[in-house]
């Protein structure tokens, strides 16, 4: 028996990084790295994965510098983390950074995947449905990328959905399955969803069975329906917003608003006050040559918010309007040719919500001169057109 005083006791508290290793392990990182990694299992006193397994639990703990994970692990259970015996200064940033570039070299959708696919398996969740979705991070820093590094990531400006135009940025992918994340991709800042989306499926294509692949109904955003995405998707099944930039969405609301006795009434889907009422119109219509089924969805609450609007827009646009007139009616003309031109001009001018007509008038002005009038000298009159509208 070893006896020791508090002062030579050193407390460790399991904590957190405990849990971490615990999932690790149960979802085999460390052999899901090993088994894509190339490497020297003969030479390597520390496997990749083992490396790797170290650095995430640092990393989700408290993402240290990568010179300061082995300062990390001296306050830490070593042993109750792993099946070796390593000491902390075993977790060097040398060692965790020849881990980080093999891992960089290697197939990383596949681990990850790997990884996600035997979470799903091992709680039992059925991969029926998944919903797919970007972002983006925005960046600070020059971020200038070297010539030998024209296949890595490129750190650069795009649509950002931080709305910071001013800065670069990478962005992110997520398929995600009850909450899960199981798809997940990293790319260039400048990467468009639509590619995005097309990309992805080739990926599900190479990573699902087939059968898996036709009864997986995938939820993505409007940025998927693109003529080429729909053919890589083929017969599998999605759904997805239509865009507003078809010309048939707008053909598929007036055909849905014509047919009144075809609405399905969902009511409120929530038990909120004075929620909306929704119903549901579906319809099979063509496109890009294969047929589709498109539901039209109508909300009491978008007639609300769109009529508001619409009160909005018609008030600034009349405001506008009467401002504009009161320039116009006051600019006077020498002949009436030019009066009509301009009046031509001036109610041609496109308005959403108001209908602008005019008429040239033929005006006179008493030109008088200074001092008292003559009663025996007619003073002369000027003669001159001015526009005169009606909204």
């Amino acid at each position: 028996m070893i006896c020791i005083t508090i002062e030579e006791a050193q407390i460790i508290y399991a904590r957190s990084p405990s849990v971490i290793a615990h999932f690790c392990d149960e979802l085999n990182v460390v052999k899901h790295i090993n088994d894509r990694v190339s490497w020297d299992p003969n030479r390597a006193e520390m496997s990749p994965g083992e490396a790797i397994k170290a650095f995430v639990i640092n990393l989700l703990v408290k993402r240290e510098p990568l010179y300061r994970v082995n300062d990390f692990y001296k306050s830490v259970d070593i042993s109750n983390l792993f099946d070796k015996s390593w000491q902390a200064d075993d977790f060097n940033d040398d060692r965790l950074g020849r881990a980080l570039e093999k891992l960089a070299k290697s197939d990383l959708p596949g681990i990850y995947h790997g990884i996600a696919f035997e979470a799903l398996e091992k709680e039992g969740i059925l991969l029926d449905q998944a919903h797919f979705d970007t972002t983006s991070l925005s960046l600070q820093g020059a971020y200038e990328t070297a010539d030998s590094e024209e296949d890595s990531l490129r750190i650069t400006f795009g649509h950002s959905k931080e709305r910071r135009p001013d800065l670069k940025q990478l962005m992110f992918g997520l398929g995600s399955v009850q909450g899960l994340p199981i798809f997940a991709d990293v790319m260039d800042g400048n990467t468009s969803d639509k590619k995005w989306n097309g990309d992805m499926a080739l990926q599900m294509k190479d990573l699902l069975p087939s059968e898996t692949l036709r009864s997986k109904i995938t939820i993505t955003d409007s940025a998927m329906v693109t003529e080429e995405n729909l053919k890589i998707f083929g017969d599998r099944p999605f759904i997805s917003r239509f865009p507003e930039n078809f010309g048939l969405c707008k053909k598929l609301k007036e055909t849905a608003f014509e047919n009144e006795a075809d609405w399905a009434q969902v009511g409120t889907l929530s038990d909120k006050k004075n929620s909306a009422i929704y119903r549901i119109q579906g319809m099979d219509t063509e496109l890009y040559d294969r047929t589709y089924r498109f539901a039209v969805v109508h909300s009491s609450a978008l007639d609300q918010r769109k009529q508001k609007k619409i009160n909005r827009d018609m008030s600034n646009e009349g405001s506008k309007i009467e401002k504009s007139i009161k320039t116009w009616s006051g600019i006077e003309y020498h002949c009436h040719e030019d009066a009509a031109a301009q009046l031509e001009q001036h109610v041609a001018t496109r308005l959403k919500y108001h209908r602008l007509t005019g008429e040239v008038k033929r005006m006179e002005k008493v030109k008088r001169r200074p001092g008292r009038p003559s009663n025996t000298v007619t003073a002369p009159v000027d003669i001159y057109y001015t526009c005169q509208f009606t909204v």
